[in-house]
């Protein structure tokens, strides 16, 4: 079970850093691959770390009203 969660996080975080990729690529300029690449990737991290707040906060909303 815990593989099965680590490997879906995982499939969801190649998902969103590749689509904050496509938008960076597509609509900014981009000067430095590299530093492109690693503000992609600080952006998909900070998009993760708000959905799993965003998900515990719903659970624990649901919790409290059921």
């Amino acid at each position: 079970m815990t593989f099965l969660r680590a490997s879906v996080a995982t499939i969801l975080y190649v998902i969103v850093l590749l689509a904050t990729y496509y938008v960076h690529i597509a609509y900014f300029t981009v000067n430095v691959v590299l530093y492109a690449a690693v503000l992609d990737a600080l952006i998909a991290l900070a998009i993760m770390i708000g959905m799993l707040f965003l998900s515990i906060a719903v659970i624990i909303a649901a919790v409290i009203l059921s």
